[in-house]
């Protein structure tokens, strides 16, 4: 069935003449923006209520102005004792792969208090 579909993929690239090969795509965005804020917190740890709280509050009063917040549950804490009910591992390793990128991007090795509060 495979090699079936794969065939016909490629008789309808070929059926274009390769147009489809050489297509582009293009877009442009809006006048204007807007600041995402990742927050990783956790239930299970003592200093993410006030950065949940901040959160919050700036979301309110930046809401139209752009601000788009977002919070990331992260699974780590949870070895302490008090199991966030809404973390995952997926934003464990989400907050991992932000801070591996801001070490090649910028020379810091964690993620910076702009963009995520709760870090270890």
């Amino acid at each position: 069935m495979r090699a079936f579909l794969s065939s016909l993929a490629a008789i309808a690239v070929l059926g274009t003449g390769g147009a489809a090969l050489g297509a582009s795509c293009e877009k442009t965005s809006p006048p204007g923006t807007a600041a995402v804020i990742e927050l990783y917190t956790s239930e299970g740890c003592s200093s993410c209520p006030p950065a949940d709280r901040w959160l919050s509050s700036a979301a309110r009063q930046y809401a139209q102005a752009g601000m788009v917040p977002l919070a990331f549950h992260v699974d780590y804490w949870d070895y302490i004792g008090w199991k966030d009910e809404y973390a995952k591992a997926a934003y464990s390793q989400r907050q991992h792969d932000v801070a591996a990128w801001m070490v090649v991007t910028t020379g810091a090795g964690r993620t910076p208090p702009s963009s995520a509060i709760s870090t270890n």
